[in-house]
């Protein structure tokens, strides 16, 4: 999708199904982590929706640096050394944000705001709640 206000419909599509998804999780006995990281997810995907009908933004680095993030606060939270797995995800977010900018579907600023969209969503998300 080239113009940013052809990503909102998606986005809005997307943040229903994971509202579903949180709602239908309720019903069933999991962790509440999970629910918690729904939240997060659905609240990074508004935003996206948001900034998107009038910014075009990188929904692709918002994805990889929510799970980064959240992996980061899921460690702080429960004392885990995940600094290999932090270390991996930040080269992928390298990787893909260069193939977003070897594309010509983004410029560095849309890929840096994408990526610490996600990122401080789900990191303050998940260590505060």
């Amino acid at each position: 999708m080239n113009k940013s206000t052809d990503r909102v419909l998606p986005l809005l599509f997307s943040s229903v199904y994971y509202f579903l998804g949180y709602y239908f999780l309720g019903k069933a006995p999991v962790y509440p982590v999970y629910r918690i990281f729904l939240i997060s997810t659905i609240l990074i995907i508004v935003l996206l929706m948001l900034i998107s009908m009038k910014w075009k933004i990188s929904n692709h680095m918002a994805g990889i640096g929510g799970l980064t993030g959240a992996i980061l606060a899921l460690s702080f939270r429960m004392g885990i050394n995940t600094s290999l797995l932090i270390g991996v995800l930040i080269i992928i977010a390298g990787l893909v944000g260069t193939s977003r900018l070897h594309l010509n579907k983004h410029n560095a600023l849309q890929i840096y705001a994408g990526y610490f969209l996600g990122f401080a969503v789900n990191y303050l998300v998940l260590i505060f709640i």
